[in-house]
C-alpha cells in the first residue's frame, strides 16, 4: 500500500487503497446480507444493498483511465450517491419512520445528470459532486438525529461519526480540485487528498456498518430485557422483575427500620370469564384490571403481574394495618366499580380478592415468607366470599408452603379457577 516516489518520499499507493476499499466493502455487504433475517424490516438488506453500491462505485473508480469515463466517472459517482440513498432508506426502515423518497433519491438523479454533463469538466464536477454528497450525508444524519431519543446503545454514535467525518473531506476535495485538478484526475498518481478519500471511505464503511449492526444488536438486547422485566399483555412488571424489586425493597426496609407491605391481588372467577367469553375477552379483562390497579397505586409503589390472573403490589414505607389495608380496600372498590365495557352486552363486572402482608421492621423471615403470607390471606378472602380484603395472620409467615384453599362447590385445582 506504500509507494516509493522518485524523490525518495513514501506515499500511499492509490490503486492498492482502491482495491482495499472494494474488498472490505464487498465483505461487509456479504456478511450483512447473510446475517439479515428474512421478513424482518430492520434495514439490514437495504444496508447491504448500499454497501454493494459502494463496492461497485469504488471498483469503477479504481478503473479510472482503463475504462470509459461514462463508467468510471458518471456511473461510479451515481452509484456512490445511490449508496448514500440506500443507507438513508435503511435507517428509515430501522427506525420505522416514513422515508421521504423524493428527497432521498432526487440527489441520485442530479448526480447522474451533473456528471453526464460535466464528464469532461473536472473543476465543475469536483464542486458539484461534493455538494450533492454532502447534502445526502446531512439528510442521513438528520434521520439519526430525529430518532436519537428512542435509539438505545452506542451504535448510533458510530454511524454518525463515520458519516460526519466525510463532510470535511468533501470540503477538502473542493479546495484541492481548484488548486491541483490534475492530481485528482489521475487515480494512479500519489495525492494526499486522494489517499485521504480512500482511507476515510475504508474506515467509514467499517465504522458505519459496525455501528449499524451494533444498533440492531442493542435494540434486540433491549427488547429481550424489556420482555424479561415487563409483562407483554398488561405492561406491568413481570413476575421475575417484581420479585427482584421486592427483595431489594425488603433489604431497604430492614436497613431503614421502615415497614413494607405486600398485596396479593387475584381476580375472582376468572376461569368463568375465559369459559364464557373466550380467552380474548380474558386478555381484555386482564388489561382492564391492570389499568384500574395502576391508576390507584402511588408513584413509589410497584405493581406487577405475578402469574395468570394474580397481581403483586409492593408498598414501601407502608404498614399493613394502616395504609396497606386502606389502599387495598380502595383498589378492591375501584375494580368492582369499573366493569369491562367491551365484554358482554352490558359489560363484564369483575371483583378481586386481596391478601395483605407486612415485612415488619427488623422482623425475621425473607421475601418468600411475606409473599406466602399475602397469598394465604388472599385465599382466606376468597373462602370468606370473595371481593374482600384480608390481613395475613402471624402464623402465615411461618407456613411451609401456601396451601391453595378449596372453595366450597369448586374443584380442588387452584389458579385460574378461583
Amino acid at each position: 500500500m506504500i509507494m516509493e516516489t522518485s524523490s525518495g518520499r513514501s506515499d500511499l499507493h492509490i490503486p492498492t487503497l482502491s482495491l482495499a476499499v472494494v474488498l472490505v466493502s464487498a465483505t461487509l455487504a456479504l456478511v450483512v446480507g447473510l446475517v439479515a433475517e428474512k421478513g424482518q424490516r430492520d434495514g439490514m438488506y437495504l444496508w447491504a444493498a448500499g454497501l454493494w453500491a459502494h463496492t461497485l462505485a469504488y471498483s469503477l473508480f479504481g478503473l479510472r483511465g482503463l475504462v470509459d469515463d461514462g463508467l468510471s466517472v458518471v456511473l461510479a459517482n451515481t452509484l456512490l450517491s445511490a449508496a448514500l440513498a440506500l443507507l438513508s432508506e435503511s435507517l428509515c426502515e430501522f427506525h420505522a419512520c416514513r422515508p421521504r423518497r423524493l428527497l432521498l433519491w432526487l440527489p441520485v438523479a442530479l448526480t447522474f445528470m451533473a456528471f453526464a454533463l460535466l464528464v469532461h469538466t473536472l473543476p465543475a464536477r469536483m464542486i458539484v459532486g461534493p455538494l450533492i454528497f454532502a447534502a445526502q450525508i446531512v439528510m442521513l444524519l438528520s434521520i439519526q438525529a430525529r430518532a436519537r431519543s428512542k435509539t438505545v446503545g452506542r451504535g448510533k454514535h458510530f454511524v454518525c461519526v463515520a458519516m460526519a467525518a466525510l463532510l470535511p473531506l468533501l470540503a477538502m476535495r473542493v479546495v484541492a480540485a481548484v488548486q491541483r485538478e490534475d492530481a485528482l484526475a489521475d487515480f494512479a498518481a500519489p495525492s494526499l487528498v486522494l489517499a485521504l478519500t480512500f482511507m476515510i471511505a475504508l474506515s467509514g464503511a467499517l465504522l458505519s456498518t459496525l455501528g449499524f449492526v451494533l444498533m440492531s444488536k442493542e435494540r434486540a438486547d433491549h427488547h429481550t430485557r424489556q420482555m424479561a422485566m415487563f409483562d407483554e399483555l398488561t405492561g406491568l412488571a413481570s413476575r421475575r422483575s417484581t420479585l427482584q424489586s421486592l427483595a431489594q425493597q425488603v433489604a431497604v426496609a430492614r436497613r431503614s427500620g421502615q415497614a413494607l407491605t405486600v398485596l396479593m391481588i387475584d381476580i375472582d372467577h376468572f376461569k368463568q370469564v375465559n369459559d364464557e367469553y373466550g380467552h380474548q375477552a380474558g386478555d381484555t379483562a386482564l388489561k382492564h384490571v391492570a389499568h384500574t390497579l395502576r391508576s390507584r397505586f402511588r408513584r413509589q409503589d410497584l405493581l406487577g403481574r405475578f402469574g395468570g390472573e394474580e397481581f403483586l403490589a409492593v408498598l414501601p414505607a407502608t404498614a399493613a394495618a394502616e395504609g396497606g389495608l386502606t389502599l387495598a380496600e380502595t383498589v378492591r372498590a375501584a375494580v368492582a366499580a369499573a366493569p369491562v365495557s367491551s365484554v358482554g352486552e352490558t359489560g363484564l363486572p369483575l371483583t378481586v380478592s386481596i391478601g395483605v402482608a407486612e415485612v415488619a421492621p427488623h422482623a425475621a423471615g425473607d421475601t418468600d415468607a411475606v409473599v406466602r403470607a399475602a397469598d394465604l390471606a388472599m385465599y382466606r378472602a376468597k373462602a370468606a366470599g370473595r371481593n374482600r380484603v384480608e390481613l395475613a395472620w402471624a402464623q402465615d409467615y411461618g407456613s411451609a408452603a401456601p396451601q391453595r384453599m378449596r372453595m366450597p362447590g369448586t374443584a380442588p385445582a387452584p389458579g385460574s379457577s378461583t
